[in-house]
């Protein structure tokens, strides 16, 4: 037993009778497909040395849930927002050692899954190439595959750079996901907005083919000077 100035403390009671009255953001996530924001990992960088780019990517899941239970409290003191009362569960990882083919599957399997149930996946990469079987796996779930353009889903890509080139020689990279996506005939290209483009990092082929799908490219200096147009 600890004393000073009258106050006294049991270090043995007090280690048996600890309250959590701290609960941070990683220790309200369970397990599982059935929340109502559900975690997914693509521990996968295929795509990005395919396009020529600094592998390293593969281990951001992991990363990111280590980070996580460090990250900060469930409540907002600020707004009086408590993010305690969302169920949020980890549905795992895409498997390692699949085939960049059968990642992709996988993965537009996982998010269907999630949507099927009423959730919203949060896909964690992994390279980018990732958004367009994630975005598969959303249009999947609510439209079927009968590649019937639909209203219902649009798209923000926020990023120096539009990730609208080519395939390589008929493989997907980590430059190529929002082609694929302006490409598949479910989505409708007006929904598609790229947002804080670097206007040094983006060849006019590629702005000119976004905007010739209907998308919209908002490059930084407009943002600072004039916002952003009503979409």
């Amino acid at each position: 037993e600890f004393r000073c100035a009258g106050f006294s403390f049991n270090f043995t009671m007090a280690a048996s009778a600890t309250i959590n009255d701290d609960p941070r953001l990683g220790d309200i996530i369970t397990p599982g497909f059935d929340g109502k924001v559900v975690l997914i990992g693509y521990p996968y960088d295929i795509g990005v040395r395919i396009n020529g780019g600094r592998p390293g990517a593969a281990g951001a899941p992991a990363a990111f849930r280590r980070m996580l239970k460090r990250f900060g409290v469930t409540y907002h003191s600020a707004t009086d927002v408590d993010l305690s009362i969302i169920k949020i569960t980890d549905a795992g990882d895409v498997p390692l050692e699949l085939s960049q083919e059968d990642s992709y599957k996988h993965l537009t399997e996982m998010v269907e899954k999630v949507v099927s149930k009423g959730g919203i996946p949060f896909v964690i990469g992994g390279g980018n190439d990732q958004s367009y079987p994630n975005a598969c796996g959303l249009m999947n779930a609510l439209d079927g595959a009968d590649r019937t353009p639909t209203p219902k889903i649009a798209a923000i890509n926020i990023d120096a750079h539009l990730d609208v080139r080519p395939l390589k020689d008929g493989v997907p990279h980590s430059g190529s996901p929002f082609r694929l996506l302006l490409e598949d005939r479910r989505f409708d290209g007006s929904n598609f907005i790229e947002f804080a483009a670097q206007s040094h990092q983006c060849a006019r082929a590629h702005v000119d083919y976004v905007r010739h799908k209907g998308g919209e490219v908002n490059f930084p200096p407009f943002l600072r000077t004039s916002g952003t147009p009503q979409t």
